[in-house]
């Protein structure tokens, strides 16, 4: 609020002054009274200096409850000192001194603690007395002579390290005479004293150089003559942690990171010997490197702890020294920071290659006016220049890309007909003597190509009129490629490029599928850029159906299981198909099945008739059948249920099923079919036998004819009411059905022939007379018959055979003498059998009873 000099007063008038007598306005209770504030600073005019007791004028707060101060008697004595000398003293002490300061006047030592040889101290702080202008010529014009409280012996010190005020606290709260740790890098004095990295320093003062001021403290380490200034973030209250890596301040290590040049010329070589001097302050190497000295090197460096070690290092990969020249061999390459790798070029080896992948195997190197080092393969370097590269192009030169437009895993793009930079040989051995590396515009990466699939004029039009990047769908069938990728009718496709197989050469498309990772061939009728149109059955793609067929075991071993739920790809591929069917995926199957529409369905399908389920093995009890095909099943023979029955008549009544060996299913009725083993066949006889038929011959209604002695073939058990249990279903050959046949009528044996010499089924006639059955059935004179086989009373067996007459329903046993192969003469008379006439003879009677009238009607029978 106001500033006193040897020269006089100076008041702020910014501030509100009070006279003597008169009270703050309301407004103004912070205004200072002009008297009080006055005296204080006459008292600084005369050269004292502010004083500790609260009594006195000079006390250096301002007192509002004072408004005429009194000098105390401490006040007057100072003044005294100030304008008068002692008694007695016959020096003539100017009144002002250097700085402006007056003898006897109260200031502070700002300067660092100090213990002089004689015991005498002096600390940061402490009130000094001026005594008088200095006695050492040192101090001549830039200190005085100062008495300090209990000290025996007066001292000169510099002007700069006392203040009229007293002095704030030290800079990072630290206390004078506190221990402290010194955590900066070691510091080696000419006298060959210093400081040392974790060493114990005591704090003597605040640190008071250029820079420093407010930033550091004065510090002094046990045995050490000067006292040393550190920063604030070189010292702390607890002792530092390890240094990273567990070496020590002092250590002699080797380096073996890159080699490096320094802007300063400083160079640190991979294998050179380097000191440890602290933990590496950098921030990039903090807590993970070393501060280290380097022989002959004008400053200290920072380096990782992993690129020291107490061993000496190994020789470099491939014989190579850290600052050999060497060609680059590998792909030309450019960095986001604008450094740049180029085939061909020669780099500087600075050390081992640290990165992954090239450890043991690589090198770091150093190009001209590149920022940062490059890890290389030692196999991309050489000490003899390049080959030419294949093609006759040369790195950097400007080409068309030919092939198809490609995305990669890592997100680089590159399309049909796009520049590319050639970045040197390709380094793939597919591509090795006949490709490029070459380098695309915003790709991270370089990627390899047949010189094929370069030039240096642009690609032709695409077929079709397409074009790049153009969405297309795939109107083609199906397919499962032998990857195991797959594409579907209707599918979107993506244009990358021409067909580079010869077959579609002009006529096809490189497309991109969704979803695979290799691109296809197509051609251009398989493409559409409209969307295809419904498929067959109004399924959809994708959709989800179940398969109601048999179930089907393929070539590959795959098995498509009657219930299965399958998803429609598309239109059905495979010849045959065309229009009622669709091509399915199935679960775990390694393609594209094509079913059709019939053996599809969206519903679940209903469980198998007789409770079965497919895979069921059961046992086959109808007879045997021979299908056209050459297929065949026999009675007991085991089949596998592979879904319902669809043949017409058995449906909700039988299955269809496998039988190993035959080409295609069979559908039985649930009656022929069984989980239990059938038992033996009547008669013992056994499935397939060859059996002679020794009943009477027979013509079925379909017109089929079994005759007496015909070969027949044990197809089964019979079925038939009556014969069940008693009798076998058997094969006739021309057949078109088996038959049912007692085993009274079977024989392994020939039978005996026909007596008479007649066949079965020959037409004959009987020329017996007329005879009247008890069931109404007639024969007659000169009717036709037909031989059924030999009589089976064994009592006639050799005088009649068996006949069946046409319309009667029962067979009958004939005497061989009532039959004949010729036809009858007519009867006498000119009379037909079956005339009636009326007898005109005599009366007759015979033995049995019966008599014959004259004039009775008779009917005519035969001959006489």
């Amino acid at each position: 609020i106001a500033e006193a000099t040897s020269q006089g007063v100076t008041f702020d008038a910014s501030e509100r002054w009070l006279l003597r007598g008169t009270k703050p306005p309301g407004q103004a209770k912070n205004a200072y009274r002009l008297y009080p504030v006055l005296v204080h600073e006459l008292g600084h005019c005369f050269g004292l200096s502010h004083s500790s007791d609260k009594s006195d004028v000079m006390w250096p707060f301002y007192k509002r409850d004072v408004e005429s101060p009194v000098l105390s008697e401490n006040d007057k004595k100072r003044a005294l000192e100030r304008v008068a000398p002692p008694p007695g003293e016959d020096e003539v002490v100017p009144k002002t001194l250097s700085g402006g300061y007056f003898k006897g006047e109260k200031v502070y030592y700002l300067g660092p603690s100090k213990t002089y040889s004689n015991g005498d101290k002096i600390e940061y702080g402490n009130p000094l007395d001026v005594v008088g202008p200095p006695r050492s010529e040192e101090y001549q014009g830039k200190g005085l002579e100062f008495s300090i409280k209990g000290n025996t012996t007066n001292r000169n010190i510099y002007l700069v390290d006392v203040s009229r005020e007293i002095p704030g606290p030290l800079p990072g709260g630290y206390q004078l005479g506190e221990d402290v740790y010194y955590i900066g890098p070691a510091k080696k004095r000419s006298d060959g004293q210093g400081l040392t990295y974790g060493q114990k320093v005591e704090v003597v003062g605040p640190a008071r150089s250029q820079g420093y001021s407010g930033k550091g403290i004065l510090c002094q380490a046990p045995g050490n003559k000067a006292i040393d200034i550190i920063w604030l973030t070189e010292c702390s209250r607890k002792p530092p942690a390890p240094l990273p890596g567990g070496f020590e301040v002092g250590e002699e290590l080797y380096y073996v990171g890159p080699c490096k040049t320094y802007s300063n010329g400083d160079k640190l070589m991979y294998g050179q010997k380097c000191e440890v001097i602290c933990p590496a302050r950098s921030k990039a190497y903090h807590g993970k490197g070393l501060e280290v000295y380097i022989k002959g090197a004008k400053y200290t460096h920072n380096v990782h702890a992993s690129e020291c070690h107490r061993g000496k290092p190994d020789a470099l990969p491939g014989g190579y020294k850290c600052g050999e020249q060497l060609y680059y061999l590998g792909p030309s390459r450019t960095y986001s920071n604008g450094d740049s790798l180029k085939y061909g070029q020669r780099y500087e080896v600075v050390g081992p290659a640290r990165s992954e992948g090239y450890v043991g195997k690589g090198v770091e190197v150093q190009g001209p006016g590149n920022k940062y080092k490059d890890t290389v393969l030692v196999s991309d370097l050489s000490p003899e220049p390049p080959a030419a590269l294949p093609g006759g192009y040369s790195v950097g030169e400007q080409l068309y890309y030919l092939g198809p437009s490609k995305t990669y895993p890592n997100g680089d793009q590159i399309t049909h007909g796009q520049l590319c930079t050639v970045a040197g040989p390709a380094s793939a051995k597919a591509y090795a003597g006949k490709g490029l590396e070459v380098s695309f515009p915003d790709n991270r990466h370089n990627h390899n190509f047949f010189v094929t699939n370069l030039s240096r004029e642009p690609p032709e039009p695409l077929p079709g009129g397409y074009s790049l990047n153009e969405k297309v769908y795939y109107l083609g069938a199906s397919k499962t490629f032998s990857n195991g990728e797959r594409i579907a009718y209707g599918q979107p496709i993506e244009v990358v490029g021409p067909a580079r197989s010869e077959a579609y050469s002009g006529k096809g498309i490189e497309f991109y599928v969704p979803g695979n990772q290799i691109n296809r061939n197509f051609f251009l009728t398989d493409v559409s850029r409209e969307a295809p149109g419904e498929l067959p059955g109004g399924y959809q793609l994708d959709a989800k159906v179940y398969y109601v067929g048999p179930t089907k075991t393929y070539s590959n071993g795959d098995v498509l299981k009657y219930g299965t739920e399958v998803e429609v790809r598309g239109p059905a591929a495979a010849e045959g198909y065309d229009g009622q069917g669709l091509d399915v995926s199935v679960p775990n199957h390694d393609g594209l099945d094509s079913i059709y529409l019939t053996d599809l369905s969206t519903e679940t399908p209903e469980p198998l008739p007789g409770g079965y389920e497919v895979g069921d093995q059961l046992y086959y009890l109808g007879p045997l059948k021979v299908y056209s095909n050459g297929d065949k099943i026999g009675y007991g023979v085991q089949c596998e249920v592979v879904g319902p029955a669809r043949a017409e008549g058995y449906y909700g009544k039988g299955v269809q099923v496998r039988v190993a060996n035959n080409k295609f299913n069979s559908n039985f009725y649930l009656t022929h079919l069984s989980r239990e083993a059938p038992g033996p066949l009547p008669g013992g006889y056994k499935l397939s036998d060859n059996l002679y038929f020794t009943g009477p011959s027979k013509v079925y209604s379909s017109g089929e004819k079994l005759k007496y002695g015909q070969q027949v073939q044990v197809a089964g058990p019979a079925t038939a009411e009556g014969y069940v249990g008693k009798g076998l279903e058997v094969f006739v050959e021309g057949h078109k059905y088996n038959h049912d046949l007692s085993t009274e009528n079977l024989s392994y044996d020939v039978p005996d022939p026909i007596p008479g010499g007649y066949e079965a089924l020959q037409q004959i006639y009987y020329i017996g007379y007329s005879r009247t059955f008890s069931n109404g059935e007639r024969i007659f004179f000169g009717r036709k018959c037909e031989v059924i086989g030999p009589c089976r009373d064994k009592k006639l067996k050799d005088k009649s055979v068996e006949v069946k007459f046409a319309g009667n329903k029962y067979n009958r046993n004939i005497n061989l003498e009532d039959l004949t192969t010729e036809a009858p003469p007519e009867l006498p008379g000119g009379h037909q059998v079956g005339d009636q006439l009326y007898y005109c003879g005599e009366e007759k009677r015979y033995p049995d009873g019966d008599k014959c009238t004259r004039g009775a009607k008779c009917e005519v029978i035969g001959p006489a």
